[in-house]
């Protein structure tokens, strides 16, 4: 049995316990969701990336990082982003500008292109127009 990809993603919960034939948690699937212990993962092989991100207040945090130090399956950033105050804002801050940076960049490269086509067609019609001149004077 699993959780899929965003199942509760910010979906506001009091309480998370997992059932023990629950094997795999997909990637953001409790992200931003809750703010109290998690139960019951003892039996979980499986925790996507950021499954728990976003979660300010998980209360038993050591005894489930102590679980993925075991079980080398849960990856790495599963409860990333769960930092509050003043470097969970710098990430998200830092997230926000990354992606506005990208956008900017790739619509930069668009635009660039865009005029080096414009460019390139006036030139043709400069061309053709100055072949089609030498035409008429001959």
């Amino acid at each position: 049995m699993e959780i899929k990809e965003k199942a509760f993603f910010n979906c506001p919960l009091e309480e998370v316990v997992i059932t023990k034939n629950l094997k795999r948690i997909e990637d953001y699937a409790f992200y931003s969701t809750c703010e109290t212990a998690i139960e019951g993962l003892e039996t979980v092989e499986y925790v996507g990336k950021k499954a728990f991100g976003k979660n300010a207040v998980i209360t038993n945090i050591e005894e489930i990082d102590a679980k993925v130090t075991e079980n080398q399956n849960w990856n790495k950033t599963w409860r990333a982003e769960n930092r509050e105050g003043f470097m969970g804002f710098l990430d998200d801050t830092i997230d926000f500008l990354l992606l506005n940076l990208t956008v900017v960049i790739i619509g930069s490269i668009i635009a660039a292109i865009a005029i080096i086509v414009i460019v390139g067609v006036i030139i043709i019609i400069k061309k053709i127009r100055n072949r089609d001149k030498i035409d008429e004077d001959e």
